[in-house]
Parts: C-alpha cells; sequence; structure tokens
C-alpha cells in the first residue's frame, strides 16, 4: 500500500457524506494512492457489506431526480452514467423504476418550476422553456405538448407553440 492510512477507512470516510457508486470510490482510494489490489479487496467488502450496490444508487437517484430536480430519461441516463453506473444497470434500473407515468410526472414539476418564473404567453418564453426542458432530458414531442398545453392554460392568444 503506498497510500497514507487504512483504505477501508478513507473509504467508508467517503461513504460517510453520500452513497457512491463502486466507480467514484475506486477513483477515491486511486487518488488517494491505494494500491489496486487494495482497492480492489476494499470494493469487494463494502458490496458484501451493502455499502456499495450501483443498482440501489441509481434506484434511489433516480427517485430523488424526480421529487427534488426533475429531469427526463436521457439526462437520468447520462447523470447516472457520469458517475461511474453501467449501461445494462440504468437501462434495468429506469426500466423498473422510471416509466413513462414517472417521465410525465417529472415534466410536469419541471414546467410547474420553469413556470413559476416566466409566464408561457410569448413566443420568446417558450424557446426559453424549451430549451430549459431539453436541457433537462425530455424529448422535444414532451417539451412541445408541455408548452402547448400550458400556453392554453394561461390563455395564449396563438393557443400554440411555434410548430
Amino acid at each position: 500500500m503506498t497510500g497514507i492510512g487504512d483504505p477501508m477507512q478513507a473509504a467508508l470516510r467517503h461513504l460517510e457524506r453520500r452513497a457512491r457508486t463502486v466507480h467514484e470510490v475506486r477513483a477515491h482510494l486511486s487518488g488517494k494512492g491505494f494500491e489496486e489490489e487494495a482497492v480492489a479487496e476494499v470494493l469487494s467488502r463494502l458490496s458484501s457489506m451493502g455499502y456499495l450496490d450501483d443498482r440501489a444508487y441509481a434506484a434511489r437517484f433516480a427517485s430523488w431526480s424526480a421529487d427534488e430536480r426533475p429531469m427526463g430519461r436521457r439526462r437520468l441516463e447520462q447523470e447516472l452514467a457520469h458517475r461511474g453506473v453501467g449501461r445494462d444497470t440504468i437501462e434495468a434500473v429506469l426500466d423498473e423504476t422510471f416509466g413513462p407515468d414517472q417521465e410525465a410526472e417529472a415534466l410536469r414539476k419541471a414546467v410547474s418550476k420553469a413556470s413559476r418564473r416566466a409566464t408561457a404567453a410569448g413566443a420568446r418564453e417558450r424557446r426559453r422553456l424549451a430549451s430549459y426542458l431539453l436541457r433537462r432530458g425530455f424529448r422535444p414531442s414532451q417539451v412541445m405538448a408541455a408548452i402547448d398545453a400550458l400556453a392554453k392554460k394561461v390563455g395564449d392568444p396563438e393557443g400554440e407553440s411555434q410548430k
């Protein structure tokens, strides 16, 4: 071991702050200078103890984001991949926990959050809202339907978004 201290203690301290993926803990320990063999042993022990579980992490993250930081499936996939969760795990978890109903609810929350700042009455506001929702990972067809619905709700004289 070339790192300072015990790799298990370093990993546990890193996990104290929030849940992490296997990839995140591996990167942390490697960055601290621990040998690859010691890191692999710690990751195995933490996984067997239930402290590291990428599948559970992905499910919690999807649930949290639906409530606190609404985003579409595409953005969820990107966020989880960025954190080191494998594509197969991401697909399986999102198929189970983030279906069309959950994505529709996330879109509703995102529209509500964005429309608090401005109404969607003008073309410029609609473009801003569309851009925001697309960055949040919602599909263009979902975004346009949401903007049309909001425009009708607020009494937009044009009635629909620009098509």
